[in-house]
């Protein structure tokens, strides 16, 4: 079904290259900052009972390119391609020996009781970014002809490019180190994932065929980052910053 829904989006944004006959049509280059969040679950029950504070939402980044067409009198659809990183932090405290930390890593063998074991896992996760969105403008008084705002709707596809994973362990050693850096980690990463997106669009007029945009969205999770445990779904709150001009 998800992937049904992304080749649907797909075919509408080729379609918007085809049939673009209003000539409002533009081209962008930007950067944002994405304000991640994410849903973390497992379903091995030593895990689940062990993920706790989940820490406050982490920035990244986001930039790319994106094209703007205009198929009726206010729709419009938007397609891009670009950068995005998100990432993650979460804890696992109160782990006991023989406890399974990760596959590179293995299982605790420190008998101490001395101290409270603890595991930070420091996510980072890179992935191609295709935003596929439909617009809808909104019609404002003539005074306020300056800017024209949009609301928009659509997908990301992303497109894993790299998955990086920190391990800190607090109250033990693994291999005899405290910090461990893993890329391409044996939890496995999704190679495709899927958001969707909400948000508004602002067009700021600078000249006849320049504009400053400003684009706010929410992204919201479809499906997981990871195919096994713990699950990871990230969704986030961002903002675009662009140039475009009018074709």
């Amino acid at each position: 079904m998800r992937k049904k829904l992304s080749y649907l989006m797909l075919l509408i944004a080729f379609t918007c290259f085809q049939k673009n006959v209003i000539a409002q049509n533009t081209v962008e280059a930007g950067i944002g900052g994405l304000l991640n969040f994410q849903f973390i679950s497992a379903t091995q029950q030593t895990i689940a009972d062990s993920l706790k504070n989940i820490s406050k939402p982490h920035v990244s980044l986001q930039f790319g390119f994106r094209a703007n067409f205009d198929f009726k009198k206010n729709w419009g659809c938007q397609v891009g391609i670009g950068y995005a990183r998100y990432n993650s932090r979460f804890e696992r405290v109160g782990l006991k020996f023989h406890d399974s930390i990760h596959p590179a890593l293995g299982r605790i063998e420190d008998l101490s009781e001395a101290a409270t074991k603890t595991v930070v896992y420091r996510y980072n996760f890179d992935y191609i970014d295709i935003p596929i969105n439909f617009t809808y403008k909104i019609d404002v008084r003539k005074g306020a002809s300056l800017y024209t705002p949009y609301f928009l709707f659509g997908i990301n596809n992303a497109i894993l490019l790299n998955h990086k994973l920190r391990i800190d362990t607090k109250g033990f050693t693994m291999n005899g180190e405290n910090i461990h850096k893993i890329d391409n980690s044996g939890w496995t990463a999704a190679k495709y994932n899927l958001l969707l997106n909400i948000g508004a669009r602002f067009d700021i007029r600078i000249d006849k065929k320049t504009q400053v945009v400003l684009q706010p969205e929410l992204k919201l999770p479809i499906m997981s980052a990871t195919t096994s445990d713990p699950k990871m779904r990230y969704g986030a709150v961002g903002m675009w910053l662009g140039i475009s001009r009018k074709l």
